[in-house]
């Protein structure tokens, strides 16, 4: 394990494994904080928001990919793990479409079957 420098560069963050607090450059002037991330104040609140906003947003990926989609142009019918993703222009604003996994063809797809109705998902997981 590394130990702190025996003369910490004034310009450099670095992190002390004995106490477990980084030290951040003089000119950012901020106090060391703990290397696990907040545990009081406005920061853990931010941070238990985030972590459950991550826990909400991986819950709706995990269904998005054991559900079954369609393309709408070659009726090819799959998993959403298969699926692509492209950037495509509607309305004047940029945003991300699944799209077939066929790289022949770019037609968007629509679910026909939601993991959310699924008893047990392929394979014996959710």
């Amino acid at each position: 394990m590394a130990q702190a420098p025996t003369q910490p560069n004034p310009r450099e963050m670095w992190i002390d494994h004995e106490t477990g607090l980084i030290h951040w450059p003089a000119k950012d002037n901020k106090q060391p904080e703990p290397l696990n991330g907040p545990t009081t104040g406005q920061a853990y609140k931010e941070f238990k928001e985030a972590e459950k906003k991550n826990a909400a947003l991986m819950q709706l990926m995990k269904r998005q990919m054991l559900s079954r989609y369609q393309c709408t142009q070659c009726k090819k019918k799959f998993y959403g793990k298969f699926a692509r993703i492209k950037w495509r222009n509607v309305d004047g604003v940029q945003t991300e479409t699944l799209v077939c996994p066929d790289s022949k063809c770019d037609a968007p797809v629509i679910m026909i079957e939601d993991a959310m109705n699924l008893k047990a998902a392929p394979g014996g997981q959710i």
